[in-house]
């Protein structure tokens, strides 16, 4: 067992890397989580929905499926504020407090920053992430962010690149990844608050992991979303009923949930 340390928005977080060990099974801890709608946006972008973040007094969201039509767009409260188009399919927006900008994770492996007066991306980091088509999770700071794939998740530092190891999420008996990560999308999107990593699958059933992969529990979320909407800012969960628009535009639904019982 490796053994790796990261210090997240001050909490020392130990990672218990898994990088050769099987599925684990663990008693689940039965805490009861309902999710209770706080924020809706309406968002109108070209084909999809992807991500959504918090910036300052800004919640941020992007969409993915064209990159000629990505855009990002700055609501204040459920109000559009500002748009920009940015030539990115993406596929996750975060804010990292070091850097001061706003991080997008795009289809590629390509950690891209926008210079916030312009919102004209620029790579920060080349190959920064392992699969093209995943929709990552960051820590409160954005220092970190947790890429999943087939029930692995890959820890690494954002400005730096540095491989900070991998953690094999555990499940309690009688389950198995396939089932609650799902398939597709599901499968390759996760996000993450300063104490949970949250996965979930097609029928909108999230799974929640503490930050050294061990189960805490489950809930349903009363969202039809696609599998990379799933989005933590603001102290909520989020997801969207996508646009599913062409390049003319149309209008996603934002649902942000506070987690009444996980604290």
């Amino acid at each position: 067992m490796i053994v790796a340390r990261v210090v997240l928005a001050g909490f020392a977080l130990v990672l218990f890397l898994r990088a050769t060990c099987g599925v684990g099974t663990v008693r689940p801890r039965g805490k009861k989580v309902i999710p209770l709608l706080e924020s809706v946006i309406r968002d109108s972008v070209s084909f999809h929905n992807t991500s959504v973040a918090c910036w300052g007094r800004y919640t941020v969201t992007v969409n993915g499926g064209n990159w000629r039509h990505g855009m990002v767009n700055l609501h204040t409260g459920d109000e559009l504020d500002t748009s920009y188009s940015v030539w990115l399919d993406s596929r996750t927006v975060f804010y990292c407090r070091l850097l001061d900008r706003l991080c997008v994770k795009p289809y590629g492996r390509d950690l891209y920053v926008l210079d916030p007066s312009t919102g004209i991306p620029y790579v920060h980091s080349s190959n920064l992430f392992r699969y093209d088509n995943s929709s990552v999770g960051a820590s409160s700071s954005g220092r970190y962010v947790f890429e999943l794939n087939e029930g692995q998740v890959h820890v690494t530092e954002t400005t730096t690149g540095f491989d900070m190891g991998r953690l094999t999420l555990q499940w309690p008996e009688g389950d198995t990844v396939e089932l609650p990560i799902g398939t597709g999308d599901y499968g390759r999107s996760c996000a993450a608050s300063w104490k949970y990593l949250f996965t979930w699958n097609r029928r909108g059933d999230v799974f929640v992991h503490d930050l050294e992969g061990r189960y805490v529990t489950r809930f349903r979320l009363p969202v039809d979303g696609p599998g990379y909407t799933l989005s933590w800012c603001g102290g909520m969960l989020w997801a969207a009923e996508d646009a599913d628009a062409d390049e003319l535009g149309g209008i996603g639904t934002w649902y942000g949930y506070r987690l009444k019982g996980l604290e």
